[in-house]
């Protein structure tokens, strides 16, 4: 009878206590605090990002590009291979250097080099805060660590380590990183398959004691890309990098520059230059919001092939919405259409409660 007794327990209360309750707070996303609109193109490349070496005469030209929307995932780690391949290839030797780009990928690779002594020139068209990378949502992304690439996983993890010392360090190299949870509203088998890297946690939140959702908790890194290509800019000219402003469009131009080696960051507009086809344009569209100090947790809900898709990022000087994936478009204009899907999903997530099986 004892026995039967614990069994029945365990049975009645087990399903009761693997869900945990949370309580959140709900963004505001009336008219009043909405700011402004930004719209990106992500570089993504077919098979795989480039990181591959080339030489031409005298010189030798390194491709770090087409990342995707991984570019800053990815930055620090692609920045210390490239930091080895030319210790390895030129030992005591510090030839000049022209690093093309100046987002996330061309600041990170000319930090690393510059702390190994190589003097920097960046060539770019645009500087922070006016890039690309500044519109990137800033989201360390941990599905990197299950990539089928080996190669992506351990750039991906060396990635993560760079910024999780960033995040934890009193007087981090460069500022703008901060751990940070996530809730996750949609069914994903992919969170289910990478349980032992994400740890996720299911939990049912209830926002400002009204609206109730089940979903998964997971935790990440955010790095805040105004903060972080700002500090990132500004130690790299402190560290004795050069910045030109200056557009290139043929790679015999390029080859023209008095540099030993050049690294081509230049994401899109690699296609153009170099004549890449398999570089694809996904184009985001996001929507800015003032910065709610309430709001400390980054929000996902569906999928993106799902027209309910929307997700948030908290930022210091806003809070970024978004929730396009548009495949094939490298026109980077504004889609009025997008623009209120985005919107309006955000809005009726808020307004009701759905079915607490939607998990």
């Amino acid at each position: 009878m004892y026995k039967r007794y614990i069994l029945f327990l365990i049975t009645i209360t087990a399903p009761v206590f693997a869900i945990e309750q949370v309580s959140l707070c709900a963004p505001d996303f009336s008219k009043s605090q909405f700011t402004g609109y930004a719209v990106g193109i992500r570089p993504a490349r077919k098979g795989n990002f480039r990181l591959e070496v080339q030489t031409f005469g005298t010189k030798t030209l390194i491709h770090n590009y087409g990342h995707g929307g991984s570019g800053i995932s990815l930055s620090w780690g692609c920045a210390e291979v490239i930091s080895e391949l030319m210790d390895n290839a030129y030992q005591n030797e510090k030839p000049s250097i022209a690093i093309l780009g100046c987002g996330v990928i061309g600041l990170t690779t000319a930090f690393e080099l510059l702390d190994k002594g190589y003097p920097v020139t960046i060539y770019a068209s645009d500087f922070p805060p006016n890039t690309t990378s500044n519109i990137g949502a800033g989201l360390w992304d941990p599905f990197l660590l299950a990539d089928k690439n080996e190669f992506i996983r351990q750039v991906g993890a060396r990635a993560f380590n760079r910024f999780k010392s960033q995040a934890e360090e009193d007087f981090p190299e460069v500022k703008g990183v901060s751990h940070i949870d996530v809730y996750s509203f949609e069914r994903s088998e992919q969170r289910r398959r990478l349980s032992p890297l994400l740890n996720p946690v299911d939990v049912e939140v209830t926002f400002d004691h009204t609206i109730t959702h089940r979903g998964v908790r997971w935790h990440t890194l955010r790095i805040d890309g105004d903060l972080f290509l700002a500090d990132l800019l500004e130690k790299v000219v402190l560290k004795g990098a050069t910045c030109v402003q200056r557009t290139f469009d043929t790679k015999d131009a390029i080859l023209t520059l008095d540099k030993d080696v050049i690294i081509n960051c230049l994401g899109y507009g690699a296609k153009k230059v170099f004549q890449d086809p398999l570089l694809l344009p996904i184009r985001g569209q996001l929507l800015y919001f003032a910065p709610q100090s309430n709001i400390d947790y980054v929000f996902g809900y569906g999928t993106d092939s799902d027209n309910r898709h929307f997700f948030f990022i908290p930022w210091e000087n806003r809070l970024i919405v978004g929730g396009t994936y548009e495949k094939g478009e490298e026109e980077c204009t504004f889609s009025r259409e997008a623009y209120h899907r985005i919107w309006e999903n955000a809005l009726n997530f808020f307004s009701h409660s759905p079915s607490l099986t939607a998990d």
